[in-house]
């Protein structure tokens, strides 16, 4: 999934798609730096962002909420 073609950062449930596929990949002790890193990025993203009625209630939270630019 990283970098997939005509992707950009500036969409958001993709760079998140990114940071958890990295998360996934590291090791324990790595992985639980990153996620607590991500943790404050995330929380504040929930926060300014809507949920999507119509989202798949069994993807990750980023993919079940409305980003708006």
């Amino acid at each position: 999934m990283m970098l997939e073609v005509g992707h950009t950062w500036a969409d958001p449930p993709y760079t998140r798609d990114v940071i958890e596929e990295a998360v996934r990949a590291l090791p324990p002790r790595a992985a639980g730096v990153l996620a607590a890193a991500v943790r404050p990025i995330d929380m504040m993203a929930f926060a300014r962002t809507l949920p999507d009625p119509f989202a798949d209630p069994g993807g990750p939270w980023w993919h079940r909420r409305l980003w708006i630019r």
